[in-house]
């Protein structure tokens, strides 16, 4: 006997129709669903208790005895969902459903709410102390370099979103990195390793060596250092030069440092001209030319003027 049969029979009997209604109005059926009158009704998991609900509900528990129910009778191969997987469609309603649900007031109450919470050094450490959960098999395990280089050439040449990289550049705004951390950052940029644009490999015959280059103006430059005869060697420039833009410090590296048969060196940076008025690219020549003046190496910028005349 399924629940609608059992009320109905429950429901035939005067003195338990009584009993069980509460609130009962004549005419209820022609209001509105919200306006139902709630009546006693069991609780589904056969405890025997009685709860306060809706006729028009299917299935109504005591707060914790529906996963009391749902852990006996739907593990395993007894789930609905057993050996299925959600359509593309559902995945993104359900997406859509968790995104729209913590969004706008509801989001900006939780922020502030949080950021009041973390302000009581209580509370704070409270939370701070708490042990990040890790799976039972994972304990005292690493991952191997293996896995790790795997996770890493999976990775490699994917472009992250405009607003990822937004929301990380606000997060990390203000922090310092490590020197060690640092350093690896500015070996992998001089080794040519960049997310953001196509890599390229030139093979230089005075340096023995391939050179990266990133443009057709980099490419005509060793051309034309290779032609020169007061060139010893060239090669990618290390220096790492602080600018000031828009209120915060970014970080610069300009494109060649050259080396001449006399013992000079110059520190070059590769523009074409139309560039030259961006904001940006004025504050990263300035800054440069006062730290390579404190070092007393000359800095130029060639245009296309010098590379392809």
């Amino acid at each position: 006997m399924n629940r609608s049969e059992a009320r109905k029979l429950v429901w035939q009997d005067p003195e338990k129709r009584a009993k069980y209604s509460v609130g009962l109005k004549s005419g209820w059926k022609h209001r509105s669903r919200k306006r139902r009158p709630k009546f006693l009704v069991e609780c589904w998991c056969k405890c025997g208790a009685l709860i306060i609900g809706k006729l028009g509900k299917d299935i109504q528990y005591i707060n914790g005895h529906n996963f009391k129910v749902h852990k006996k009778d739907q593990r395993g191969e007894k789930n609905h969902m057993y050996g299925k997987n959600h359509s593309k469609e559902t995945l993104k309603k359900m997406s859509k459903s968790q995104s729209d649900s913590f969004t706008g007031e509801k989001k900006l109450n939780y922020s502030t709410m949080m950021k009041e919470l973390w302000k009581n050094p209580e509370e704070r450490k409270k939370r701070s102390g708490k042990k990040k959960y890790y799976p039972k098999h994972r304990h005292g395990h690493t991952t191997s370099v293996e896995t790790r280089n795997r996770i890493g050439l999976s990775n490699k040449g994917k472009v992250r979103s405009l607003d990822f990289r937004m929301h990380l550049s606000k997060v990390t705004k203000g922090k310092k990195l490590s020197p060690e951390v640092y350093q690896k950052r500015i070996e992998k940029i001089v080794d040519g390793y960049s997310n953001n644009c196509k890599t390229y490999h030139y093979y230089s015959e005075k340096n023995k060596k391939q050179i990266y280059y990133h443009s057709k103006y980099e490419l005509a430059c060793f051309e034309l250092l290779e032609k020169m005869k007061i060139v010893k060697s060239y090669e990618r420039c290390k220096y790492v030069v602080d600018y000031e833009y828009e209120g915060s410090t970014h970080k610069y590296i300009p494109d060649i440092v050259i080396t001449y048969d006399d013992g000079r060196r110059e520190i070059i940076e590769i523009k074409p001209e139309y560039q030259l008025k961006y904001d940006r690219n004025i504050a990263k020549i300035d800054a440069a030319q006062n730290y390579f003046g404190k070092l007393d190496i000359p800095f130029s910028i060639w245009t296309e003027t010098k590379l392809f005349n």
